[in-house]
């Protein structure tokens, strides 16, 4: 009986290691190398910066009006100066903005040109609805223009 004992005081002890989810917990009497430590450490400050990055989200409808607004601006100006076929991609974020809504505050217009950047980014390289006509030097000084056969739905 005094070996039950012991052993139930044992158990006790188990049960008191023991998450909800039901597996034990395991102490670890290694210590962390310093470069695990630093990297732990830098990896919780980079979670932190993404925390700082506001997530933004729009609708398939919006999605669509961005997408038929900047088709029609690209299409227009392809009929006025057909020789220059295209716009930049800042040029087209830039032409978007001054046609939408006026904003209320750097933030609102900010968090639009985001918007407007990942929808062009995702016509080029997702739907390809946008094609490159020519690279530019940097990423928005590309030169795109409206694939040939999308039509405005």
């Amino acid at each position: 009986n005094a070996e039950e004992g012991a052993g139930s005081g044992d158990s006790n002890d188990e049960m008191a290691d023991v998450p909800a989810g039901g597996a034990a917990i395991e102490e670890s009497t290694e210590r962390p190398v310093e470069g695990e430590a630093l990297a732990e450490t830098s990896t919780k400050k980079k979670k932190k910066k993404k925390k700082k990055k506001k997530e933004l989200s729009i609708t398939f409808e919006r999605y669509q009006e961005i997408t038929n607004v900047i088709v029609m601006t690209l299409r227009k100006r392809e009929e006025e100066l057909p020789d220059e076929p295209g716009l930049t991609q800042g040029e087209i974020e830039a032409e978007y903005l001054k046609l939408a809504a006026e904003f209320k505050s750097m933030e609102e217009l900010e968090d639009e040109a985001s918007i407007v950047r990942c929808v062009v980014d995702r016509l080029v390289d997702r739907d390809r609805i946008l094609q490159v006509e020519e690279e530019g030097v940097t990423h928005t000084g590309r030169r795109l223009v409206v694939h040939p056969n999308y039509s405005i739905e």
